[in-house]
């Protein structure tokens, strides 16, 4: 007897990286949990990625994020039989929300979640605000985020490299470089602070040399203008001819070849 496939999640997020609090606690933890039930997980970073494999589904997660295709794939995964699961850590839907201040991320809830199987959250308090947005009887799962240590960071940060290991590769933006550093902070203050002191040092050394080269530059310029007018140089108005060393000769000089 052939062995039954493994079931298979679908996490929706477009962000993939463990340095992320809610990709750690919403998506990279519960991911490692599943593992253990022999459970796989997939990565999408948008909807529309996810549509031509819906068949290979058995159900799908939205991870803090309501795209365009979003109430596309729940309908779609709806009719297939796919189970349909929202994960919001923030209220993300509040007019006023720093990351989409606008009303979008609630009407696309409100209609996704006609579709849900369930909405998890990690509190009470958030599945009473999020309600009125949605039709009755919809089903709430609370899930409290989990205790962090170091070893579960680390978890998260190889999970990220076996399922996303292109976004290692990519450039590494000034946020991903403070966060970085911000967690070396938090578990090594003192290496962190010798850093940041290295760093200053480094950025003021930097400044002195281009500073020095500036004022260089700029006395040699003095200098060669100096010369010119002392000893004779080219004329003030860039032609080919050369001023002569007596000051009332090179003026009329100039006057008539310049002329010319």
């Amino acid at each position: 007897m052939a062995d039954l496939p493994r079931p298979r999640v679908a996490w929706i997020s477009p962000q993939l990286n463990y340095l992320l609090a809610s990709t750690r606690y919403r998506c990279y933890y519960p991911v490692l949990a599943l593992r253990e039930l022999e459970i796989e997980s997939v990565f999408y970073k948008s909807s529309k990625e996810a549509i031509p494999h819906l068949k290979e589904l058995d159900a799908i997660v939205f991870v803090k994020h309501l795209d365009r295709e979003s109430l596309k794939l729940a309908g779609l995964a709806k009719d297939q039989g796919v189970k349909v699961l929202i994960d919001l850590c923030d209220n993300i839907v509040v007019a006023n929300y720093p990351m989409a201040p606008d009303f979008h991320p609630a009407l696309r809830l409100a209609g996704i979640g006609a579709f849900a199987d369930a909405i998890v959250v990690p509190s009470p308090a958030l599945a009473e605000a999020l309600k009125p947005l949605l039709r009755s009887g919809v089903c709430f799962v609370v899930i409290p985020d989990q205790v962090e240590t170091r070893e579960s960071i680390a978890a998260a940060g190889r999970l990220q490299e076996q399922v996303a290991p292109s976004a290692e590769r990519r450039p590494v933006t000034i946020v991903q470089r403070a966060a970085r550093f911000i967690f070396h902070m938090a578990r090594h203050p003192e290496d962190a602070m010798a850093i940041l002191k290295r760093k200053i040092s480094l950025v003021y050394r930097l400044i002195g040399m281009r500073l020095a080269t500036l004022s260089g530059a700029s006395a040699s310029q003095e200098g060669l203008n100096s010369s010119n007018v002392a000893g004779g140089g080219f004329c003030t108005c860039r032609c080919k001819y050369r001023t002569t060393r007596a000051p009332e000769v090179r003026f009329v000089v100039r006057k008539l070849r310049c002329a010319t």
